[in-house]
């Protein structure tokens, strides 16, 4: 039985790698056939051509903001509110800094990965009990931080727009305030946070650059999970490993991941497989921080699998999908009928 087992397997891996190879060509054609049509009015709200359906789901609110070499600068800036506020209720607010290539003045780009991460299909507001900021870097501004004199730095910017967006919602739980953000919007998360320790419960900057160890100290009351990919290749995960271990010395609790991977973007197994949306919303200024799993969880694992066929499903001709499945299946079965006809033969 052992041996018809493994042949059964060592059949379907063939053949689903054989099939999987003959219908590349069809594969890209029905993954091109799929993406969104990129008409004029797409086009004109988003490069990335955001569903509108998506779109809509966000304010577009704006602060007129003076520091630096801003006066009376106008920033625009997107918020995700609950569908529901009843009265007494309290949610989480997520704040969101962006990566190098989402800055711009078209106020969308910066949403690239709120479609998996924050706000999956189907968009069901009630889906989503937390609120959601998202400011994005101006094209003359790309960097949270800088030194120029003509420009204060969007980390400044950023903390105003939390003060504001605190004040404007009551239903906003200010103990329930998470930081996170993506490359140089991880880097960011360091700095925002050392500003401002008092605003967050917890703090994940993700593939960042590291924070500035002198004054590092100041989140020793912040929990911290920091995700860096192990094997880099756009930025080095030392300046993160010295961050989190300067901060451990310092009495804080904080944590790095290591993920064993080359790509910039350890952000998708951190949010798809470790369940880091989860821990985030956990978290609570003064109480005892909640630890991170450390390893994949089990609903990541289920959820990673899921997406995988759900993403290859959607690429697929329905006649492909009945091949994978179908030739597996006939030859399990007629392995089957043989290993069962052979064991009646030998009954008789």
């Amino acid at each position: 039985m052992p041996f018809v087992l493994a042949t059964c397997l060592m059949l379907i891996s063939a053949i689903g790698a054989g099939v999987e190879a003959a219908f590349a060509d069809d594969v890209q054609q029905a993954h091109r056939a799929n993406e969104p049509a990129k008409t004029k009015a797409a086009e004109a709200r988003s490069p990335y051509f955001l569903d509108p359906a998506f779109d809509d789901l966000f304010l577009r609110p704006t602060i007129l903001y003076s520091g630096g070499g801003y006066k009376n600068r106008i920033f625009h800036y997107r918020l995700f509110v609950p569908d529901t506020l009843p009265s007494g209720s309290r949610f989480p607010l997520i704040v969101w800094l962006h990566g190098w290539g989402e800055g711009g003045d078209d106020n969308c780009r910066h949403l690239l990965y709120f479609n998996d991460y924050f706000l999956s299909p189907p968009w069901d507001r009630e889906r989503y009990p937390y609120f959601i900021v998202a400011v994005q870097c101006p094209s003359k501004n790309q960097s949270w931080t800088t030194d120029s004199p003509d420009a204060d730095d969007m980390v400044n910017v950023c903390a105003a727009i939390i003060d504001k967006t605190l004040a404007d919602y009551p239903a906003i739980d200010a103990n329930r305030v998470v930081l996170s953000g993506v490359s140089s919007g991880g880097s960011g998360c360091w700095e925002l946070a050392i500003r401002r320790p008092e605003l967050f419960a917890a703090v994940a900057p993700l593939a960042s650059g590291g924070g500035d160890l002198s004054r590092i100290d100041r989140l020793a009351k912040i929990p911290v999970w920091a995700f860096h990919s192990q094997y880099d290749k756009a930025a080095s995960i030392e300046p993160d490993r010295q961050t989190v271990a300067a901060l451990k010395a310092a009495g804080g609790c904080a944590t790095l991941t290591e993920v064993n991977m080359t790509e910039h973007g350890c952000w998708t197994p951190a949010f798809m497989q470790y369940d880091l949306l989860t821990w985030l919303l956990g978290q609570e200024r003064g109480r005892t921080p909640v630890e991170p799993p450390g390893t994949i969880t089990m609903a990541g694992r289920m959820r990673s699998i899921a997406n995988t066929v759900s993403n290859t499903a959607a690429r697929w001709k329905p006649w492909q999908i009945a091949v994978q499945i179908g030739v597996p299946a006939l030859i399990v079965l007629v392995v089957w009928s043989v290993y069962r006809t052979q064991k009646l033969g030998r009954r008789t």
